[in-house]
């Protein structure tokens, strides 16, 4: 009778022994299953995170060349609109320039 007990005891370390092992196993798989999604999310965020930093220096570089476009067209007609308002006094410079390089310096007035 206890040669009975001790080998149903013996029987039940025994038993007790491949559950804790089972245990161990599994927790190693799910241990190794939850790093290797933790892997694949850090990958995925790495990369989402890479395309809107792409995505945004893209759309900031067109926003800039947008802007630097318009203040080029703002200046191109403030120039206009300068030439056309001054052009009597640029006309009348231009010749005041030329008359003074194409007279000689004994004619022209001493002041």
């Amino acid at each position: 009778m206890q040669e009975e007990i001790v080998d149903e005891v013996l029987k039940v370390e025994k038993n007790a022994e491949e559950i804790v092992n089972k245990a161990r196993e599994e927790a190693s798989l799910n241990k190794n299953n939850l790093e290797i999604e933790l892997d694949e999310k850090i990958k995925t965020a790495k990369n989402e995170a890479q395309k809107y930093i792409q995505e945004s220096v893209k759309k900031a570089k067109e926003e800039a060349d947008k802007k630097y476009n318009q203040a080029l067209c703002e200046a191109e007609r403030k120039n206009q609109l300068f030439l056309k308002e001054n052009e009597n006094k640029l006309q009348t410079v231009t010749e005041d320039i030329v008359k003074f390089i194409i007279t000689p310096e004994y004619l022209r007035e001493r002041g």
